[in-house]
């Protein structure tokens, strides 16, 4: 497990970092080919349909992003470049780079918030 904040790493029974206390991640932040800043963990499902869903908001937005875990998506490209699938037990992971990652989630907590009000 690790911290998606400071990058450090846990026992795998631990769920919250204990120097930033934010929820931990299986995987270490990913580096991308030309960006030399990780790339921010900013959703995670089980879903493929969920996925795709936030894949086309985040197109919508102009919010880069990469995947891994994402069954449907063509080897090569996607917004910016897309991640090998992987068997991971994660499911989808959708990342985008740290420049844009406060303003990501964000904009899913207040579409999230639009779809549990309607």
């Amino acid at each position: 497990m690790f911290c998606p904040a400071c990058g450090d790493e846990f026992q795998p029974h631990m769920t919250h970092c204990k120097e930033c206390g934010v929820p931990l991640v299986q995987k270490p932040h990913i580096k991308v080919a030309g960006h030399h800043k990780p790339f921010v963990m900013v959703f995670q499902t089980y879903r493929q349909d969920e996925g795709d869903l936030v894949k086309g908001f985040l197109r919508a937005h102009g919010i880069p992003f990469v995947t891994t875990g994402d069954a449907t998506a063509p080897f090569g490209m996607d917004f910016i470049d897309r991640l090998p699938t992987t068997s991971d037990p994660a499911g989808m992971q959708i990342f985008v780079p740290p420049d844009y990652a406060d303003e990501t989630m964000k904009l899913l907590s207040e579409a999230d918030k639009r779809k549990r009000d309607a």
